[in-house]
C-alpha cells in the first residue's frame, strides 16, 4: 500500500556470510524505516534472488545499514511502493541496434572503465592529477575504449543491461 508520507530513496547494505553485500534501494521515510522494510523482506524470502556471492560461512542474510541515495549508484534491487525490481544480470549477447531500455524504454548510458597512470590525490582523496592513460581523440577511438569487458550500459533508471557489473 502507497504511504501517504514523502518518501526518499535510501539504500540499505544487505550483508551475507560476513564478506558479501548486495545495496537494495528502497523509498522510505528514514533510514530506520528503510532497513525495517528491506529485513522484513528477507525475513519473508522476497529478496532471494539479490545477486551476491556466497563465502564459506553460510548464514542468512541481514541488513548492515542505511543512508539516503545522494548518486547515480546502481543498485542490486529496488523497492518502491511494495515493488521488487531486481537488476538484470549482465549479459553479453545484446543483439542490437538497441536505443533503448527493453525493460523500461529509458534512454542508455555507457560507464567505461579507465585506468590512469601515476595519480596524484588531494586531501579529500579525489584524484587532482594524472600522468598517463586512455586519449581518444575520435568517435572511433572512443568506441574502440569502448569494449564489451570494459563498459557497463545501464539505463536512465539503473537497469543494468551489459558488460560488468558497476
Amino acid at each position: 500500500m502507497p504511504r501517504k508520507n514523502p518518501t526518499t530513496p535510501y539504500i540499505v547494505s544487505v550483508v551475507q556470510d560476513l564478506s558479501e553485500c548486495a545495496e537494495v534501494q528502497v523509498d522510505a521515510t528514514s533510514s530506520s524505516e528503510a532497513e525495517e522494510i528491506v529485513s522484513e523482506l528477507l525475513r519473508h524470502g522476497k529478496l532471494d534472488k539479490l545477486d551476491y556471492a556466497r563465502g564459506d560461512d553460510q548464514g542468512n542474510p541481514y541488513t548492515y545499514c542505511a543512508w539516503e541515495k545522494d548518486d547515480d549508484r546502481t543498485v542490486d534491487c529496488v523497492i518502491t511502493n511494495d515493488e521488487i525490481t531486481f537488476a538484470q544480470k549482465p549479459t553479453r549477447n545484446i543483439l542490437g541496434p538497441l536505443t533503448a531500455c527493453p525493460l523500461c524504454g529509458a534512454e542508455l548510458n555507457a560507464s567505461i572503465r579507465l585506468t590512469l597512470y601515476t595519480i596524484t590525490l588531494d586531501e579529500q582523496g579525489h584524484i587532482s592529477a594524472y600522468e598517463g592513460g586512455p586519449q581518444p581523440e575520435t568517435t572511433s577511438d572512443m568506441i574502440e575504449l569502448c569494449q564489451t569487458d570494459n563498459t557497463s550500459i545501464i539505463c536512465t533508471n539503473n537497469h543494468h543491461i551489459s558488460g560488468p557489473p558497476t
